[in-house]
């Protein structure tokens, strides 16, 4: 496998026409995900503000200004997902839904099972869907909304070993990530179960990992898995799994069968470092594409900008400097495949990514060393 690190301007074959600017400086206290529609204008971010809560910042003119809107939902807001004029809004335990872009929100209601206390928000064709723990039930599983995030209905996986993370949708074919990492739990609690993890800085480590309620558990084990549905969440089976290793973050797929999933791990596992899988078989086989061995490297997310494109996003951090990081990939499917870092951006560890579908720009969402979230462009 090679591995081109395209640390310099001449080497990025995209540099000359673009680049990541920081649009929005210390937009929120913490920026955990986003959302771009279709015509590329319309960008939502949600998180957490010290002393007000809950937020969505939204922009309407590709990023000329922004909007902070209070939402409604416990703790900080970790999810989001859209399909304008739609919006949708996850929190800890409760979920709210917009009808007119962000500007008001009503509390989404369950249909059938248990709410999912949401880790991750995805829109496809027409549906809502929200990965996570189901309420008591720390494993969990998706929860889907058919009417614009009125209502969910919840479905348990009992295929899953550890809370699931991640999600990517194409009609009835749902694929979830799941993992955990080592760490001895004193107590259990929905919200240091459920939500995210940002690992090396500090700043950022909402959770601890799947637990079963025992105060004197024991340390748990790097594990990593993908569960798949092709019956819109009937049956469930596993098609991917590794123990001991690293664990899963972000998931996305340009059909059924072509998928990419990343995953990471510290100086605590035998194989430390950032990772990048990919599939073209529907996850009956994956290939390990890109690995960076080492333990300062995290990946949170990724996405196909096209059929033969991948963006794969984190950073990195050494004496007490983040790197953020954007792998890019044209030539995935080969023998072979190149990485280019088209990120490179000091003082920001990128947590999410949202690309345009049609066009040259994107935007991002970082984490800074002066434990704020700023909001990204490439363009």
């Amino acid at each position: 496998m090679k591995l081109s690190l395209a640390l310099t301007l001449s080497s990025l074959s995209s540099a000359m026409s673009a680049s990541w600017t920081n649009v929005y400086p210390n937009a929120a206290s913490f920026l955990f995900e986003s959302t771009l529609d279709e015509d590329a204008n319309t960008f939502h971010a949600v998180g957490g503000q010290n002393g007000v809560g809950a937020v969505l910042m939204s922009s309407f003119d590709s990023g000329q200004t922004f909007n902070t809107t209070t939402v409604g939902v416990t703790g900080m807001a970790l999810a989001v997902a859209s399909d304008s004029p739609n919006v949708l809004v996850a929190g800890v335990a409760n979920t709210v839904y917009s009808h007119d872009d962000g500007s008001t929100f009503a509390p989404s209601k369950k249909s059938k099972g248990n709410v999912v206390v949401s880790q991750n928000a995805v829109s496809d064709s027409g549906n809502f869907y929200l990965v996570g723990a189901l309420l008591q039930d720390a494993n969990g599983g998706v929860s889907r909304s058919t009417d614009n995030g009125e209502t969910f209905e919840a479905f348990h996986v009992d295929e899953l070993k550890t809370a699931a993370r991640y999600g990517a949708f194409k009609g009835d074919t749902w694929y979830l990530t799941a993992g955990q990492w080592p760490q001895t739990q004193d107590s259990a609690s929905y919200e240091n179960r459920f939500s995210k993890r940002l690992h090396r800085s500090g700043k950022f480590d909402l959770s601890s990992s799947a637990s079963d309620g025992d105060d004197d558990a024991t340390p748990t084990d790097w594990m990593a898995q993908i569960v798949k549905t092709t019956d819109g969440g009937k049956t469930w089976t596993t098609v991917f799994e590794d123990e001991g290793n690293f664990y899963l973050n972000g998931i996305d797929c340009f059909d059924e069968n072509t998928c990419v999933a990343v995953g990471e791990s510290d100086a605590d596992s035998p194989s430390p470092g950032s990772r990048i899988f990919t599939t073209v078989d529907g996850g009956a086989t994956w290939n390990l594409s890109l690995l960076v061995s080492d333990p300062q490297e995290s990946l949170m997310n990724v996405v196909f900008r096209s059929s033969d494109e991948i963006w794969a996003v984190g950073g990195n951090v050494s004496n007490r400097k983040f790197t953020g990081r954007v792998w890019s990939s044209t030539n995935w499917k080969d023998d072979q495949p190149e990485w280019e870092d088209v990120g490179g951006v000091d003082n920001a560890w990128f947590v999410d990514v949202s690309p345009s579908k049609s066009g040259e720009d994107a935007w991002a969402l970082a984490m800074t060393l002066q434990s704020t979230s700023s909001i990204f462009y490439y363009g």
